[in-house]
């Protein structure tokens, strides 16, 4: 299966300067997603995910598959900040994290020639 991070802003910038990154910055964001139906928002999250597509495809009758759609349909209808006609608008939220990593040079080596010193 698929491995997700789900993460707070305080454990994202604590990750990140145990790798060794200076200078970082966190920044929350949300916007809305608009989808045109259920079967956009069905093909575009339940299909896409690769667990619950294996889900759908290997522990679901056919029948359970209309069921959970359905429940997922009721769902959209209680959370989607738009009416069904104007297609579905949901809250999507992630966490853009920057930072800088110091370059670390290697000296040079370089070998002795008559013309010129090339490097190694």
């Amino acid at each position: 299966p698929a491995k997700r991070i789900s993460t707070s802003q305080y454990s994202l910038h604590s990750m990140m300067d145990q790798a060794g990154l200076v200078d970082i910055t966190v920044i929350p964001v949300t916007k809305d997603l608009r989808l045109g139906s259920i079967e956009s928002y069905w093909n575009r999250f339940v299909l896409a995910s690769p667990n619950l597509k294996r889900f759908v495809n290997n522990c679901l009758t056919p029948q359970e598959v209309i069921q959970l759609k359905d429940a997922v349909s009721k769902l959209l209808d209680q959370e989607s900040s738009c009416h069904r006609a104007n297609g579905i608008a949901l809250k999507a939220s992630a966490y853009i994290a920057i930072g800088t990593k110091a370059l670390v040079r290697q000296k040079r080596k370089y070998r002795s020639s008559k013309k010129d010193h090339v490097p190694a």
